[in-house]
């Protein structure tokens, strides 16, 4: 939260939402062939089967799987660390005063396990909310993100989570969902930038004294 800005932050931002969209994009590629390669393979059998087979043909039949569960989880290191900059980057973008919670927190409240569960929707759905509340200040309103998007996302993410990949029927279930939650999420990606972007460049041509004001949340409007 801030009440200077610059071009610079355009800048910034615009770097981490490339980098998540790429770092994003590659890691679906990669969890492409490995949800193929779980569904091809039933790994209960496969430990049966060693019992019996050549420990040589087992691990010809489980090094695709495990190169890439390798090459996914790498992926999804990478577009992890570049998601959450960008997150940060789009809280501190928000005038003092008009949002909920910090950057700081807004961040690391998600490593908290179980309270994460509920601060996903704090974190992505509270930014939706408070960025078009200053878009309407600004009379951006055509800009404003879809809020919907934001809870859908979260929502399909905690599902697939429960659902899990195991047997095939729940990997099938859960390839649909996590297909649906990559495709709101680069649509909330995209909001969140082009929202953001927007109240930078309004700063930076001009300087609005009521929003440098906390006064948003001081009349009770806090909420998601």
């Amino acid at each position: 939260m801030r009440n200077e800005y610059s071009h610079r932050d355009i800048r910034v931002l615009k770097f981490r939402f490339v980098a998540t969209l790429i770092s994003v994009a590659v890691m679906i590629v990669t969890l492409v062939p490995l949800y193929m390669q779980m569904y091809s393979l039933d790994l209960m059998e496969l430990v049966q089967m060693q019992e019996v087979a050549d420990p040589e043909q087992t691990m010809a039949l489980l090094l695709p799987f495990f190169a890439a569960l390798g090459i996914a989880g790498f992926a999804g290191l990478a577009a992890g660390v570049f998601y959450l900059m960008f997150l940060y980057k789009c809280w501190s973008l928000i005038p003092q005063g008009w949002a909920r919670t910090t950057p700081g927190k807004a961040v690391g409240f998600l490593f908290i396990p179980f309270f994460n569960l509920y601060w996903m929707f704090v974190a992505q759905v509270g930014l939706s909310v408070d960025v078009n509340r200053v878009l309407d200040v600004c009379k951006k309103e055509h800009l404003k993100t879809t809020t919907g998007v934001a809870i859908g996302m979260c929502v399909l993410y905690l599902l697939a989570s429960f659902i899990g990949m195991q047997p095939k029927w729940a990997l099938l279930i859960n390839a649909g969902l996590m297909a649906v939650c990559y495709t709101l999420f680069f649509i909330f990606a995209f909001q969140a930038y082009r929202a953001s972007k927007a109240v930078t460049e309004y700063f930076v041509s001009q300087f609005d004294e009521p929003l440098s004001r906390e006064t948003a949340f001081g009349q009770g409007n806090a909420g998601v």
